[in-house]
């Protein structure tokens, strides 16, 4: 089954644009060189949420190949850049979240062409296998952290808390993590990790893509063992040492 997150963005078209405007929102920036500017292909562009910020995607024929990709975060200014794939896809990671704007300009010694792109004007879904293998291990580890970050871990003794792991078959760990959550939480918990994991991880593995994945552990529990406490009314895990 697919697991559908993140955004994809729809194209606008120049013609539903008043050409003396020079532009609008989303629509693309035609180059004023001559010859042929490299062009983009707005509808196959997707946002998708990463570690230090977002990450621009663009699966084979989402620009030219080989152009040079800069994305800038209309909202802070930063900015970076990549070379499109000879397949003409890319991807950028750049600092900011859902909720900023950003500019994708591609170019080349023939020109420039450039489109906008929001997730508060754009809508829709992305499918797992429109992603690269970095790209699931990178969106596996990230909506983990979201799993994690918003896990509720409300206590008053031990007994509300109960341990969960959180280890990924497609990311690079050694051995389960875990982590405190109340004990009514669990389930929902555990649920939404093993979602993740079938679903991310069951795409990468199933493609036998290579890169991160676990790597060999040593003795376990060498130094000690992890239970759920509550700890000044939050469920954590607390590593008890061996005796």
């Amino acid at each position: 089954m697919k697991f559908r997150t993140y955004v994809r963005f729809l194209p606008c078209f120049l013609i539903a644009c008043v050409p003396l405007l020079g532009h609008c929102a989303g629509a693309t920036e035609q180059a004023t060189e001559t010859g042929n500017p490299p062009g983009i292909q707005q509808e196959k562009l997707r946002i998708l949420l990463h570690g230090t910020g977002v990450e621009v995607v663009g699966g084979a024929g989402a620009v030219s190949p080989g152009v040079k990709v800069t994305v800038t975060n209309r909202s802070t200014g930063d900015h970076a850049e990549a070379n499109a794939l000879a397949d003409g896809s890319v991807n950028v990671v750049v600092p900011g979240s859902l909720q900023d704007e950003y500019e994708v300009t591609v170019s080349n010694s023939a020109g420039t062409q450039t489109v906008r792109v929001s997730s508060d004007t754009n809508g829709g879904t992305v499918e797992l296998d429109e992603l690269s293998c970095y790209n699931l291990s990178s969106g596996a580890e990230d909506r983990i952290a979201q799993i994690v970050n918003a896990a509720p871990r409300n206590c008053t003794n031990d007994v509300d808390c109960t341990l969960a792991s959180y280890a990924l078959r497609c990311v690079g760990d050694c051995g389960n993590r875990f982590i405190g959550v109340a004990s009514a939480a669990a389930d929902a918990f555990n649920g939404a990790v093993r979602s993740v994991d079938d679903s991310f991880c069951g795409e990468f593995i199933g493609r036998a893509c290579e890169g991160p994945v676990r790597p060999p552990c040593g003795f376990p529990g060498l130094g000690g063992s992890e239970r759920a406490s509550c700890v000044a009314g939050e469920c954590q895990a607390v590593l008890e040492p061996l005796p």
